[in-house]
């Protein structure tokens, strides 16, 4: 098999072309607009060497992902250090968790209130007291439209009930009879045809 003629071959590009596309779409699906940006700018770096675009296209897939499979992270100094801080924190407390737990098996007793008291302190050190603040404001806005809605709900009631009664009186048969009629009628006229 000739490496020019399949750098030349249509279906090559048109395969290479779909796969590079759903790659793309897969990076802004999850949201990893490092590993976007990297992909559009190793593009067009590599457009300005080679017009061949299953070379393009394939050399950024390829480079793309090595780079973003690899962990290449930029690190930012003080918020990378809150993040590890809290990860440690919590595996602390993982870890005295585990150790009350294996002395229990021992024989001693459970000591329930710090042991929740412990488990709050820790899920409060990985929510933060503002995260659990905004979801219980969260709530109470969704409380206060599903009460809104509900109340509109009721207002709507009889609105359709009296749509129901006027359905009802509606004598179907006469109205089919005259669309019938007008029908007949239209295609006399050469309006519709037959």
């Amino acid at each position: 098999m000739n490496m020019n003629a399949l750098l030349k071959n249509k279906t090559v590009l048109n395969i290479v072309f779909i796969l590079a596309i759903l790659n793309l779409f897969g990076y802004l699906l999850v949201d990893n607009h490092l590993a976007v940006g990297l992909y559009i700018m190793i593009g067009f770096v590599g457009s300005l060497f080679t017009k061949n675009m299953i070379i393009v296209l394939t050399s950024t897939m390829l480079i793309t992902n090595f780079i973003i499979g690899s962990k290449f992270t930029i690190n930012e100094g003080l918020e990378n250090k809150k993040k590890e801080h809290k990860e440690k924190k919590s595996k602390e407390g993982l870890s005295n968790y585990t150790k009350n737990e294996d002395t229990d098996l021992k024989g001693s007793k459970i000591d329930y209130a710090s042991t929740l008291e412990s488990a709050y302190d820790s899920l409060d050190d990985l929510l933060g007291s503002e995260a659990i603040k905004n979801m219980g404001d969260d709530t109470k806005r969704l409380a206060n439209k599903q009460k809104v809605l509900m109340e509109n709900m009721k207002k709507l009631e009889p609105m359709m009930n009296k749509a129901h009664d006027v359905l009802d009186k509606i004598d179907t048969d006469k109205i089919g009879g005259m669309i019938e009629g007008l029908s007949s009628k239209l295609t006399d006229f050469g309006i519709v045809g037959k």
